[in-house]
């Protein structure tokens, strides 16, 4: 258990970074303040995307029709 929270607050830490690294002023923020808040982090993902420098990847399984709803939610 202890192990996959390890891992999970890696994964949360990249996102952290990835998102911080899409803005200045987060980048700024998150070294002064070691983290940002999840709204901060929403707003450098989306930039991050549009700016292509975030690729997101969303795994699906079409012939057994597992989370292909989700995949379309997010297309459109």
């Amino acid at each position: 258990m202890q192990t996959t929270t390890l891992k999970i607050d890696g994964m949360r830490d990249s996102l952290m970074e990835a998102a911080a690294g899409s803005d200045d002023t987060l980048m700024e923020k998150y070294f002064e303040e070691g983290e940002l808040s999840h709204e901060e982090m929403c707003e450098g993902i989306r930039k991050g995307i549009a700016e292509n420098l975030i690729v997101p990847v969303l795994p699906c399984a079409a012939l057994l029709g597992l989370a292909v709803d989700v995949l379309l939610d997010t297309l459109v």
